[in-house]
């Protein structure tokens, strides 16, 4: 039987262009104000959690949107892949309102990374890291332009 239930996941994962990888090289990070003693009143702390949970919610249309882990607010959303152009199926994540950056390495200061963020009615890019090539520069232009025609109810009252 369980053989079964994972090979049936298997095929909805694939069909839904999203798997246990792709969520394995991601991250939800989470920030949060602390109180403290001295000189400084407070400091900022960044927390990192999979993104497991967030994604799955993400590309089920049956469930409510995640959007905190222990009680703390997601505030971006972090994936490591070879390729750091935006895909079509990264659209489902950007239409939660989460800003989306993409990176080959995280802990590399010079490797390329790509943050996309919803703010005045459209998504933006931020590119870091080594100049891109006049392919991959056409290539997120077009996807941003095809996240800008998507209809998302992000910035509607």
């Amino acid at each position: 039987m369980k053989h079964v239930i994972a090979i049936g996941l298997s095929l909805v994962v694939f069909d839904l262009g999203w798997s246990q990888e792709t969520s394995n090289s991601c991250e939800v990070m989470m920030v949060e104000t602390l109180d403290v003693e001295g000189p400084e009143e407070s400091a900022i702390m960044q927390s990192f959690a999979p993104a497991t949970e967030f994604l799955a919610s993400v590309y089920d249309d049956k469930t409510d949107i995640v959007r905190t882990v222990e009680g703390r607010k997601i505030q971006a959303v972090l994936c490591e892949r070879a390729d750091v152009i935006p895909t079509l199926r990264d659209f489902q994540i950007l239409a939660t309102g989460i800003p989306m950056a993409l990176s080959t390495d995280f802990d590399a200061s010079d490797s390329p990374s790509i943050t996309i963020y919803f703010k005045s009615d459209k998504f933006h890019s931020v590119v870091k890291g080594p100049e891109m090539s006049e392919t991959d520069q056409t290539r997120l232009d077009d996807a941003m332009s095809v996240f800008n025609l998507q209809p998302h109810g992000l910035g509607e009252k």
